[in-house]
């Protein structure tokens, strides 16, 4: 039996991360007087790009999003596909 190439082979969904740009679509909708926290640090351009739009943001590429819980208003993250069930257990219980 030969293998299906009609299928591509599936790459890590872990990896993609959000462009700074598509940041840009969003913060007309944020509140300016709040703190974010961006629980998933990945490559930092979520928190870059809402600090550069002078957001507070807090963030540590040490802290585990399960774990800890800052002081701030806000979650704003694109969390890792393969943590999708997880992710969304613990940010109900937030």
């Amino acid at each position: 039996m030969t293998k299906n190439k009609a299928f591509p082979k599936l790459h890590n969904f872990n990896e993609m991360y959000t462009p700074p740009e598509a940041i840009q679509y969003i913060i007309p909708y944020l509140p300016k007087k709040r703190t974010y926290w961006e629980m998933c640090y990945g490559q930092w351009h979520m928190a870059d790009e809402l600090r550069k739009n002078w957001f507070t943001v807090v963030w540590h590429k040490d802290w585990d999003c399960f774990d800890c819980l800052p002081d701030c208003d806000y979650i704003i993250t694109n969390p890792p596909f393969n943590w999708n069930k997880k992710f969304i257990k613990r940010a109900i219980e937030l």
